[in-house]
């Protein structure tokens, strides 16, 4: 890989009702963590605690997708980018509704497209 390339990450969301993504950069080789590309605090959408409760008005907050797009700083010529692993972690809450035990699907659907700019 030539000094200098970077990887360009593309992550569309949907989470009923919050999240929480951290996505890290891992080298196999060296087996350590290489860069966390989120910011402190991560990327969330929502609040983590489950006992939020659900917006009322439209577009209600399970009907939010979400667009990040982040690069990693350039990746030294001596990494081989082929040993390089992009890792997306997630935390999802699904918010507690009244009465308890009524009918409360939950779900988290991403996908990520990534780019090698030379």
């Amino acid at each position: 890989m030539a000094t200098g390339m970077q990887i360009l990450i593309n992550i569309t969301v949907f989470c009923d009702n919050a999240h929480d993504l951290q996505i890290d950069l891992f080298d196999t080789t060296a087996g350590n963590l290489f860069t966390t590309l989120t910011p402190i605090g991560n990327l969330t959408d929502g609040l983590l605690d489950p006992n939020t409760g659900v917006v009322d008005d439209v577009p209600f907050n399970w009907q939010n997708v979400r667009y990040y797009s982040i690069f990693t700083a350039p990746i030294p010529a001596e990494r081989n980018f082929h040993s390089i692993l992009i890792i997306p972690s997630f935390q999802a809450v699904n918010y507690s509704i009244a009465p308890p035990g009524s009918f409360n699907p939950a779900a988290l659907a991403f996908v990520a497209d990534l780019y090698l700019i030379t």
